[in-house]
């Protein structure tokens, strides 16, 4: 039986402008169309004289080169439903393996019975040759005829021909016109404007797929943070359609519109206090973008923190307080302090006396540049009531005593006793106002004691200065001659002293290599050059003092001894000259 009625459904060339330019999928992701043919429904007599039902059959096929080549359904999946007027379809169509982001896609509806004519073909498509029965190799049609199955060449017409198009990022369908009835897309001959009987027919489709354009999705570790501190951003809640996958990941954190970082996972430190819009940007592997927004907001790091000195104030000492304060993300300016004693003050780094003894809670407060964030701390100090005494012990020749033992007295009776350090000073803390003897001892010294200091009210500190006189033995020596000379002999004289002893022994080194024990050796040097000359001398209690001189020893100046010479060659030759004058007058 020849086939006839056919209903062909194909894209209006004008509305795939779409296909121009269609980005593929990579070879890894491919998408599934599916297209569903709902219902088929005869609206004027087809077949003239012949008045059985309609027999139904359709072809669908899927083009991805912009309609060129097309797809079709094989011959064993072709439906078919004899004398029915209004059929029921209702039957999935699935293609599988779709790497364009468009396609073309057209249905093919075939009327089974008897030849065809031009009366006997069913209209559902309004296209621009209305009812015309044109075949298929008579017009400039996008789609190939050598790509129709045998049976439909040279029965296929215009009017009978539904094409569209598919997007499947957008979900959305062109070409030949079609309504929206129930839920299905419906194209009828009706369309085409044509009121007298024109063989129409109505069909009802879907078509949709499985893909979906991917989602970005920001994690951000902490949305409200601290100047200075790390901010952990992920994209993993990020999605893509199934089959597909992200393929690019790429983060704006601060809306400049530059992309500071790719990856799945990326971290970004704010160092300046301020709200910020972050973006991330996805790519899945059909080349299809998303971005979604995200905020961070940044929050000055302040700290106040202080120092003062002394750690230990006495009532009336001057306590020196100093701002350690840190501010990231912005700068401070105002600093406000307040003593606990009805005080304050607004400079960064104040001073400030008590005027009694107690515990004082000192609190600084700080304000950043933004006269919003403010931060404090606060500090017990803890303020003497009581004076303290400070002291330097010194011997004799203005040295400093280390170790030296300091005692403090209150009528007769050693309230304190502290040592000396290295640099011969001493505290005594914690004394109560009033009269005390200070004494100082140190052995192998003359001890000294000093009293009747008084500690007034409203004084805190009084400053002694002990001279103690020293009994270790004095070491010092001179020489001659003053301006010594290479191979010149130099006498060095002991002129070392110790008035509670004797001198035990005495050691030269003469810094050549050469030393001697005499009291007042003699020493030659043979070289130019300075030497550091030390003698060092021990008394009978074991007691050593060293005393150094350096000698700068010079090359011998011509002297008398030069003069001598040449006053001798002269007169030697005077005396030579007389005696030859003296001959030749005998001779003559």
């Amino acid at each position: 039986m020849v086939k006839k009625g056919i209903l062909v459904l194909g894209i209006c060339i004008s509305m795939i402008f779409t296909i121009l330019f269609v980005p593929n999928i990579s070879a890894d992701s491919t998408a599934t169309i599916t297209i569903k043919i709902h219902r088929i429904q005869k609206l004027d007599e087809i077949e003239e004289n012949i008045s059985d039902e309609a027999d139904w059959y359709y072809y669908i096929g899927i083009s991805e080169d912009g309609g060129k080549s097309y797809d079709w359904t094989s011959p064993e999946n072709i439906p078919m439903k004899e004398n029915v007027d209004d059929w029921m379809v209702n039957r999935n169509h699935i293609f599988t393996g779709i790497t364009s982001l468009s396609i073309n896609f057209a249905i093919i509806l075939c009327e089974e019975d008897g030849s065809p004519g031009s009366d006997d073909i069913a209209d559902i498509c309004a296209g621009a040759y209305g009812g015309s029965n044109f075949f298929w190799d008579d017009l400039d049609d996008p789609i190939n005829p050598e790509s129709l199955p045998d049976t439909l060449k040279k029965t296929i017409f215009n009017n009978n021909i539904y094409k569209g198009s598919y997007n499947l990022k957008t979900d959305e369908l062109n070409g030949d016109s079609t309504t929206v009835e129930d839920g299905y897309y419906k194209t009828s001959g009706e369309f085409d404007g044509i009121s007298i009987d024109q063989n129409d027919a109505a069909l009802y489709f879907d078509i949709w797929d499985d893909y979906n354009t991917p989602i970005a999705a920001i994690g951000i570790s902490n949305n409200y943070v601290k100047a200075g501190e790390l901010v952990n951003f992920d994209g993993g809640l990020s999605s893509a359609s199934t089959g597909f996958e992200i393929e690019r990941f790429q983060w704006d954190f601060n809306n400049d519109g530059k992309w500071d970082a790719e990856g799945k996972t990326a971290n970004f430190t704010y160092n300046k206090a301020d709200s910020y819009t972050v973006k991330l940007k996805i790519t899945d592997s059909l080349g299809q973008t998303d971005t979604d927004t995200g905020f961070v907001v940044v929050y000055r790091d302040i700290d106040a923190s202080f120092s003062y000195t002394p750690l230990n104030p006495a009532a009336l000492d001057t306590i020196t307080f100093t701002d350690t304060s840190k501010i990231v993300g912005g700068k401070l300016i105002s600093w406000s302090w307040n003593f606990g004693d009805c005080t304050t003050s607004t400079l960064q780094n104040p001073t400030h006396k008590y005027t009694h003894g107690g515990l004082y809670p000192v609190k600084l407060k700080i304000t950043a540049d933004d006269w919003e964030t403010t931060d404090f701390e606060i500090k017990y100090i803890y303020v003497i009531e009581y004076a303290k005494i400070t002291g330097t012990v010194k011997d004799t020749n203005g040295d400093p005593v280390s170790d030296a033992i300091i005692k403090l007295y209150d009528n007769g009776t050693v309230l304190k006793t502290v040592t000396t350090e290295a640099n011969g000073e001493y505290i005594i803390p914690d004394i109560e106002i009033g009269t005390y003897d200070v004494e100082g001892l140190k052995n192998n010294y003359d001890n000294y004691k000093k009293t009747g200091e008084t500690l007034e009210v409203g004084e805190n500190t009084v400053n002694f200065v002990l001279l103690l006189k020293s009994q270790a033995p004095h070491a010092e020596f001179k020489y001659s001659p003053k301006k010594p000379t290479t191979g010149s002999m130099i006498s060095f004289t002991d002129i070392s002293n110790y008035s509670y002893g004797t001198i035990e022994s005495y050691s030269w080194d003469f810094g050549d290599g050469k030393s001697s024990n005499e009291q007042n050796p003699k020493h030659k040097f043979s070289s130019v050059g300075k030497y550091s000359v030390n003698l060092t001398i021990t008394d009978d209690r074991g007691n050593n003092k060293s005393y150094v001189s350096v000698l700068n020893i010079a090359e011998p100046s011509p002297g008398f001894e030069l003069i001598f010479v040449l006053l001798s060659i002269v007169i030697v030759s005077i005396i030579l000259s007389k005696k030859k004058n003296n001959g030749s007058n005998k001779i003559s």
